[in-house]
């Protein structure tokens, strides 16, 4: 980096993506949000459905969640951060309080 090699045991590279619509039937015939244009609203969802339980769309779901907004956050792989170990990330829907976002 800079003319400066860098080593590590690990490296981590976060390049940020693009947000990957899902082939849900209907959803192009409404209006939707992404990761990147949610930081764009100038209003408060009554009711937010979230698409994916990956980091980002869990940190979206909080967020939400205590500006006042009702969560749902529906996941259709395995488990909540679905790239990451079951054992790590099972406890993650019983580790909000009751009236938090809720998972499907």
């Amino acid at each position: 980096m800079n003319g400066s090699e860098l080593a590590a045991d690990q490296i981590f590279i976060n390049v940020g993506a693009r947000a990957a619509i899902p082939p849900t039937p209907g959803l192009d015939q409404v209006p939707y949000l992404t990761n990147s244009s949610m930081m764009d609203i100038d209003f408060l969802p009554p009711h937010l459905v979230i698409m994916g339980g990956s980091y980002i769309g869990l940190e979206f779901a909080q967020a939400y969640r205590r500006f006042g907004s009702e969560v749902t956050v529906i996941e259709l792989g395995p488990h909540l951060i679905s790239r990451e170990e079951v054992t790590e990330f099972a406890q993650i829907p019983h580790s909000y309080p009751q009236n938090d976002p809720r998972f499907r």
